[in-house]
C-alpha cells in the first residue's frame, strides 16, 4: 500500500468535494488492527489531516475495520450512510 498512498489520498480528496455541508465522516485506521482515528465529525480539514497522517504497515485486517465501521455508522445523525474502504 505505500506506494499506492497518494493515488488513494487525491482519489479520496476528489471523493470529499463531492460531499454536502451536512455530510458527516469517520476514519478507520486498520494495519494489524483496526483503530477508530476520527470520530463522525463534519470538519473535512480534519478529517484530511487524518487521513494523510495514516501510514500503511503490517498485514491487512480490513474485515475487523469494516466491523469497526459498521458499529460507529449506528451513531450516525443521517439516516443515509456509505462505507469507502
Amino acid at each position: 500500500m505505500k506506494n499506492k498512498k497518494q493515488k488513494s489520498l487525491r482519489a479520496a480528496s476528489e471523493f470529499l468535494k463531492a460531499t454536502l455541508p451536512d455530510d458527516e465522516f469517520f476514519l478507520v485506521e486498520f494495519n494489524e488492527h483496526p483503530r477508530l482515528s476520527v470520530r463522525f465529525t463534519r470538519d473535512l480539514d480534519l478529517f484530511q489531516r487524518k487521513m494523510s497522517k495514516a501510514k500503511p504497515l503490517g498485514r491487512t485486517s480490513l474485515l475487523d475495520a469494516i466491523q469497526v465501521g459498521l458499529d460507529e455508522s449506528k451513531r450516525a445523525a443521517n439516516s443515509r450512510k456509505v462505507i469507502v474502504c
